[in-house]
């Protein structure tokens, strides 16, 4: 249990960290996600990559209405982990296109990459963990009710599955 004195420093310190106070900071603060768009919603339905994909992991257990929808789950994870994937591969051929790699002569290394790269790639981590995760989870939700004919015996990502 927190003690008085520990809320109210809680309470004190969380005072002092709102966010951007000036509509400058505001406007900056409000563009984050756009530089990649990797947290914005979007209809995984609406997405043909995501249908095609979900139509080839239901395979045969197409008239389960569950399986489907752990299915479209899956595609729509798969999907943001490519997405995510490709992102930082891009990154890493700008990064090669504007600075080309020296050759290794004499033990000496190829040309280390900017800071800049290693602090966008750092930033894209979070993104690709949570693809994993969001991945590994469907998937095992999905061969849990293919593999028992539809009868769930594990829920993990209901509800989560956009």
């Amino acid at each position: 249990m927190t003690s008085d004195r520990a809320t109210k420093a809680n309470r004190r310190n969380a005072q002092a960290s709102t966010g951007p106070r000036t509509s400058s900071g505001k406007q900056r603060a409000s563009q984050n996600a756009r530089s990649h768009g990797l947290s914005a919603r979007h209809d995984a339905a609406d997405d043909a990559e995501v249908v095609r994909l979900a139509e080839t992991i239901l395979g045969d257990h197409g008239s389960d209405p569950e399986i489907a929808g752990a299915a479209l789950a899956l595609a729509e994870a798969q999907v943001m982990l490519a997405h995510v994937l490709s992102i930082k591969a891009r990154l890493i051929r700008e990064e090669v296109e504007v600075e080309p790699i020296s050759s290794c002569l004499d033990d000496q290394f190829a040309t280390p990459p900017s800071a800049t790269l290693l602090q966008r790639l750092e930033q894209l981590d979070r993104y690709e963990r949570r693809a994993f995760s969001r991945r590994k989870s469907v998937a095992r939700r999905f061969l849990n009710l293919a593999s028992n004919g539809g009868a769930s015996l594990c829920r993990e990502g209901e509800g989560r599955l956009r």
